[in-house]
């Protein structure tokens, strides 16, 4: 069971449907061989208080 995972940030369930199904098209593109019911997608959704880059937290950035 393949799992793709996608970290980002606050989606509507409509953008989450598509998203799903965009990627596991994408991955079964590249692996034939494994049908399509069998991958796995997990999407993480992250405030922007809980990452940072280059030492400041997204919510800080302008």
């Amino acid at each position: 069971m393949p799992i793709i995972q996608f970290d980002g940030g606050s989606m509507s369930k409509e953008d989450k449907v598509k998203l799903a199904a965009k990627l596991t098209e994408a991955a079964n593109s590249v692996l034939p061989n494994i049908p399509k019911e069998a991958f796995t997608v997990v999407i993480k959704e992250n405030n922007p208080d809980n990452i940072a880059v280059g030492g400041t937290l997204l919510s800080d950035r302008k």
